[in-house]
């Protein structure tokens, strides 16, 4: 019956813990401890807030006057086409309509030139993630539009989002 009796122990008591490797003098936990197979390391902690949305819009003259009005990192789609219209209209239009609003991005304008010089043609926008991207569509959409013309990128801009903490 003896015989048995550290094999029913094992059951009847369960697992056995290992103790964690400390130097003497160091409470158990520390950093200072060996691993123990139950440590984990704890999660990484994540960012304590959110991505607030930034807004752009792009107004043109709808009479051909070349007249545009602009505006960027707006806290809404409605206030950056506000601004772009009260924009367009301040120099001296009567009607300008959005032609393009963006969220969280960038914005180009192109428009026909030649000689460094602006000409008569359609102004082109374009948006992409990055200024740099964003150009490179505008000046692809003026090209297809004014067909043999050079375009040059007239207004670039981004409305990035904004990270705010809690």
């Amino acid at each position: 019956m003896y015989r048995f009796l550290p094999l029913i122990l094992i059951f009847v008591c369960g697992e056995a813990f290992p103790q964690t490797a400390c130097p003497t003098g160091v409470a158990p936990g520390s950093a200072q401890c060996g691993p123990s197979q139950y440590y984990s390391e704890p999660p990484p902690s994540t960012p304590s807030g959110e991505w607030i949305s930034r807004y752009g819009a792009i107004a043109s003259d709808v009479e051909g006057t070349g007249n545009i009005g602009v505006a960027e990192k707006k806290g809404s789609q409605e206030a950056a086409e506000r601004e772009a219209i009260a924009q367009c209209k301040s120099l001296g239009s009567k009607e300008c309509k959005v032609t393009l609003w963006y969220a969280n991005q960038c914005a180009s304008l192109a428009s026909p030139y030649s000689d460094n010089r602006p000409v008569a043609g359609l102004t082109s926008p374009g948006v992409g993630s990055t200024l740099k991207a964003s150009a490179k569509n505008a000046l692809k959409r003026c090209g297809q539009k004014n067909k043999s013309k050079e375009c040059s990128v007239v207004y670039s801009s981004c409305s990035d989002p904004v990270f705010r903490k809690y």
